[in-house]
């Protein structure tokens, strides 16, 4: 009989799966990108989190959350930025905003911890709607 592969608990280097304060440390234009799944072209964006937790050596964790460049509603930018500032941006912030004024800016991320289908590893993850304002008074 083959015993089954259970995946070990929480690595050490991974920050712990709950809320943490958290700067946005860089935001970054991708470009352009190849979209599989649709099979067309996307303009990609990423945002940089680093968080309040340490690993070993003494730095910062740091998770990042990926996007495709789009002002529409249902986009995981605009999701990202609702869930950010806690609420939706109108037209008019839509013309103004340049992401690179959110560097520097605070959040309360919710990491989550996943495994991965192909070997059961886990690892942590942000999802667009996990970020959060940050806390009153941080």
């Amino acid at each position: 009989m083959t015993p089954f592969n259970v995946p070990p608990g929480r690595p050490s280097d991974m920050p712990e799966a709950c809320l943490h304060q958290a700067i946005c440390a860089f935001a970054e234009d991708l470009g352009l990108e190849p979209d599989e799944r649709y099979g067309k072209v996307v303009h990609r964006g990423v945002f940089c989190f680093e968080l309040d937790e340490l690993m070993k050596d003494g730095r910062p964790f740091m998770l990042s959350v990926r996007f495709n460049v789009s002002r529409h509603e249902k986009s995981t930018l605009a999701k990202l930025l609702k869930s950010w500032r806690g609420k939706p941006f109108i037209q008019s912030e839509w013309e103004t905003l340049d992401l690179a004024s959110l560097i520097g800016r605070m959040a309360t991320v919710n990491v989550v911890h996943e495994s991965r289908e192909a070997d059961g590893s886990l690892f942590a993850k942000v999802y667009p709607e996990g970020i959060l304002p940050p806390a009153k008074g941080a």
